[in-house]
């Protein structure tokens, strides 16, 4: 494998997540050279958890390639848990990339007895409708509210907000 700066780095060495997810990317390099050939039978992608053991950065960049694989005429099928992953997929159709109706976007949530399967759409600006159950993704926004404030007034402004003590055995 070559880095951005030319120089060799063996694929054994660069993480566990690169290892895993390099199949991922030939499948899906693949999925678009049936594409591109014309076939006529719709190619189809399914992956589960590809972002699984890679850097944030690493799962916006799956949800671009995702994004530039949907644009082809093929489909794509991915079981995630990467916000980073989806976020970047909304990016994706807010910039008028890939159109909203291209994607499908399914949230499962295990509540008392059946699961309950949420079908939610990505407006034209990126944002979901309905809004994400579970409090999944507007938990990072409100993260990202609460540090900004926090900032600002230089201490914490959440009053119910704990924090821990840790202490070794014997001293207190």
């Amino acid at each position: 494998m070559v880095g951005r700066d030319g120089s060799d780095h063996n694929i054994c060495d660069v993480g566990f997540g690169c290892s895993q997810v390099l199949p991922v990317l030939v499948a899906g390099i693949e999925l678009a050279h049936r594409a591109r050939q014309g076939s006529s039978a719709t190619p189809i992608l399914m992956v589960q958890e590809p972002e699984i053991h890679l850097h944030p950065n690493a799962q916006a960049a799956l949800g671009s390639f995702f994004a530039s694989l949907s644009r082809l005429r093929s489909q794509v099928f991915i079981e995630t848990h990467s916000d980073s992953l989806v976020l970047r997929v909304a990016t994706h159709v807010a910039a008028g990339d890939i159109s909203r109706e291209n994607v499908r976007i399914f949230y499962v949530q295990d509540v008392d007895g059946p699961n309950r399967v949420t079908p939610i759409q990505i407006s034209d600006n990126g944002s979901f409708e309905p809004p994400w159950p579970g409090g999944f993704f507007p938990q990072r926004q409100a993260e990202s509210f609460e540090l900004a404030k926090a900032a600002a007034a230089g201490k914490s402004t959440r009053p119910e907000q704990q924090s821990f003590d840790f202490f070794y055995p014997g001293k207190r």
